[in-house]
């Protein structure tokens, strides 16, 4: 939220309760065709409902998608994934920068240890009988 500090003559607009999220979980190893569902763990002054997210390779950086859910493809076998998690945005565009919802302080990152992999049924399930 922005506000405004009066001294004087002088007006500043100020940031107060700078919203935030401060951290994300998800469970499981990113296998092709198995969704990945991030969590809100906690969060200042936004709706976690509400949050932005952002699914990258972390080999090249490519933005994978921009949806809560994710479905690793044939194409992210071998990348690490990354998911960040922003604030929503707020009022218009001055107001959204004056309250920071798009600096990386008010985002949380989430990495996966592991690469994504095709998973043990691809073997099995790809023979032909």
């Amino acid at each position: 939220q922005a506000a405004v500090l009066a001294i004087g003559a002088q007006r500043f607009r100020v940031r107060v309760n700078k919203p935030r999220v401060v951290e994300i979980k998800c469970e499981g190893r990113p296998l092709v065709g198995l969704p990945l569902i991030p969590v809100v763990q906690e969060s200042c002054f936004c709706d976690p409902e509400a949050v932005r997210w952002e699914w990258q390779r972390e080999v090249d950086g490519t933005i994978v998608s921009r949806e809560r859910r994710y479905i690793p493809t044939e194409a992210d076998i071998g990348s690490p994934l990354k998911v960040v998690a922003r604030p929503p945005p707020i009022g218009d565009e001055a107001e959204a920068k004056l309250a920071g919802v798009d600096e990386d302080s008010s985002a949380a990152l989430f990495k996966f240890e592991f690469e994504v992999d095709r998973g043990p049924w691809d073997v099995a399930c790809s023979r032909a009988r």
